[in-house]
């Protein structure tokens, strides 16, 4: 998900860490680089990636190597 979109990534997030069975399904955020995004995201438990978007971030939020 990302900051900009027209909905609130953060609230998104929210409701699907309320449904059971995608409680444990990783989600990130793609935030700027603001202390007050990354301190929301750990609070809703998603990984902030700080924009820009790149293949290594990607890579690593997956688990893989770049």
């Amino acid at each position: 998900m990302d900051e900009d979109l027209d909905v609130d990534p953060f609230a998104v997030a929210t409701r699907i860490r309320h449904v059971r069975r995608l409680k444990e399904v990783p989600l990130a955020v793609l935030i700027s680089p603001q202390a007050k995004l990354r301190t929301t995201a750990e609070v809703v438990r998603v990984t902030p990636i700080e924009k820009p978007l790149t293949r290594e971030k990607l890579l690593r939020f997956m688990g893989l190597s770049a």
